[in-house]
């Protein structure tokens, strides 16, 4: 399984309102069954198994603080090999 991790998807875990959020892989829209998909919720909710990178992981290992749009795009890369072990590790 492939999943493409986006500039987007950085974006929006950054600016997550939740607490602590992570970027993960959900089964489906409703996570019931269906292609595998990113999206980004409190990590309290979702199992650890599923987890791509927390927001905290993400500023201190990859982004820095208050990165712009060129080092968000730079972090991509370095994502997707993260969201590659995790599919990896579910299939």
């Amino acid at each position: 399984m492939s999943i493409a991790v986006t500039a987007a998807d950085l974006r929006q875990l950054l600016d997550s309102p939740a607490e602590s959020p992570v970027l993960y892989l959900k089964h489906g829209p409703d996570d019931e069954g269906g292609e595998w998909m990113l999206d980004v919720w409190a990590g309290a909710y979702v199992h650890d198994s599923r987890v791509v990178i927390t927001r905290s992981d993400l500023i201190d290992d990859v982004t820095g603080d208050s990165p712009d749009d060129d080092e968000i795009r730079d972090a991509v890369d370095t994502v997707q090999g993260y969201a590659d072990e995790t599919a990896e590790s579910l299939t």
